[in-house]
């Protein structure tokens, strides 16, 4: 049996191959070819991540001011916890109602469930600002 230096001054043992070995290997490389035939690795997800979002609206907000790495990845934290309360509530009145599909209506209430006092009050106004928006714009492309 041969040794082979491995990493950091290591010593491996390495199996001679036998004549039998050597035909596996022939049909293990066959599967590798196979592969590069191709026959793709499934995709891995990305993070999703509020970043570029959080820029823009300080760039709106403040324009001279500017935010560290590890601040933009508090208030993506942040952000996320937020949307993951908001979707729990939200599918929890959904179904308690009975309900099979969410509406914009389920969200409202969940906002003021879960956001408290005066800044629940501001999201829930602008939140109606969006949705009217949204129904006029649709209702324009209909009539267009």
């Amino acid at each position: 049996m041969k040794v082979k230096q491995g990493e950091k001054g290591k010593k491996k043992p390495v199996k001679e191959p036998s004549p039998v070995e050597s035909e596996e290997e022939e049909e293990d490389e066959d599967a590798y070819k196979v592969e590069e035939a191709g026959i793709k690795k499934p995709k891995t997800e990305k993070a999703t991540t509020f970043s570029s979002y959080i820029s823009k609206v300080k760039k709106q907000v403040h324009p001279g001011l500017k935010i560290s790495k590890s601040t933009v990845k508090i208030m993506d934290s942040f952000i996320e916890d937020f949307f993951t309360r908001l979707c729990t509530e939200s599918s929890n009145l959904m179904m308690s109602i009975g309900n099979k599909s969410l509406r914009a209506e389920d969200v409202l209430r969940a906002i003021t469930l879960i956001l408290p006092g005066e800044i629940g009050n501001y999201a829930v106004k602008e939140a109606n600002k969006a949705i009217s928006a949204y129904e006029m714009d649709k209702e324009g492309k209909k009539n267009a």
